[in-house]
């Protein structure tokens, strides 16, 4: 019998879906991987478990594939990271950056399967002064989670544009991104950092607000350009290494599962929203507005290298510890 095992944690925290590893994987001293048995498998309340909320669907109702599984849904990645190292978790979507830190503290303990989620934050306003980045001279952005790769994104994103970050900006950090829809919903004149679907979810407390900017966008032109390589890459799927040794077959089968439900989601709005409402993640009516806005996907192989190897690349020249100090290397990527 297929399993499902959902551990929703119902609050919303600063963490969040991009914030830097801020525990300390120093070891991996977890459980060696059964060769049978339940994959465990991680995914954080937002975009990684809306994007996978078809496949927890088919196996809560029997209907997934030949394997088992155990799906926990986390409410920030302090609470996903301890599992991943001790092995209770064995497949997670977590963030890029954070990725890359678990493979610097301990190389070859995890690989990255597939990128799963690209840029989804939002500058956004109560106004339209805001119609390109060099429009945020001068002014204050409120965002959550200082050191978290959205920032460093940001601040390169200014850089391209001709503005320094440390004098022609400046930033007003909350710890939580509900704080920073209170102030952006309640405050005039203020311009915030937001991811969906908390951007949707300010948009429905104030109808006056607009997306301005949208992050990946602005990335997407910078490498049309020739100005940066890579892709605004949010999450990635990863795998513990001695799962993909012991179950091969058993991951590349899992991989297939989160594409075909990447792609209902994407193909299949309203009905996937309902069941974003299901399993407790977000109300239907904000993941249905939010789904086209979160660029869920799910990208594998040579491509996913070098978007996200790319991507790293980038985070390290705006701040090395950003991805552990040290960029991953070719053994980091899962190759078929």
């Amino acid at each position: 019998m297929k399993k499902l095992l959902i551990n929703l944690t119902v609050l919303f925290t600063g963490c969040g879906l991009l914030m830097a590893c801020s525990s300390n994987p120093d070891q991996f001293e977890g459980q060696p991987a059964s060769a049978t048995g339940p994959i465990k498998v991680g995914v954080l309340k937002g975009p990684s478990a809306i994007g996978l909320v078809h496949f927890m669907y088919q196996v809560s109702s029997q209907s997934a594939s030949s394997a088992d599984y155990q799906v926990e849904v986390f409410a920030n990645i302090d609470e996903l990271l301890p599992k991943i190292i001790q092995g209770q978790i064995e497949i997670a979507a977590v963030p890029a950056n954070v990725a890359a830190v678990l493979d610097t503290r301990q190389p070859d303990a995890i690989q990255a399967l597939a990128v799963t989620g690209l840029g989804m934050f939002y500058v956004m306003e109560n106004g339209d002064s805001i119609t390109s980045v060099q429009d945020l001279r001068g002014r204050t952005i409120l965002a959550a989670v200082k050191g978290a790769s959205h920032e460093y994104a940001l601040r390169y994103l200014l850089s391209a544009h001709g503005l320094d970050p440390e004098k022609d900006v400046t930033f007003e950090w909350k710890s939580e991104h509900p704080e920073v829809v209170a102030s952006l919903t309640t405050t005039p004149n203020v311009i915030a950092l937001l991811p969906q679907p908390f951007a949707t979810i300010a948009q429905a407390a104030n109808e006056d607000l607009r997306l301005a900017l949208d992050l990946n966008q602005e990335w997407n032109a910078l490498s049309e350009s020739g100005q940066s390589a890579g892709a605004l890459v949010t999450t990635v799927l990863v795998a513990r290494s001695e799962l993909i040794q012991s179950r091969r077959a058993d991951v590349l089968e899992f991989m297939e599962q989160y594409r075909a439900s990447v792609n209902f989601v994407n193909d299949h709005v309203p009905e996937a929203a309902v069941l974003v409402e299901q399993f407790d993640l977000f109300p239907a009516a904000v993941a249905q507005k939010a789904i086209p806005l979160i660029n869920i996907t799910f990208v594998e192989g040579p491509e996913m290298q070098a978007m996200l190897a790319g991507y790293l690349a980038i985070l390290f020249d705006v701040n090395p510890q950003a991805v552990g100090g040290e960029l991953p290397g070719e053994e980091f990527y899962f190759k078929r």
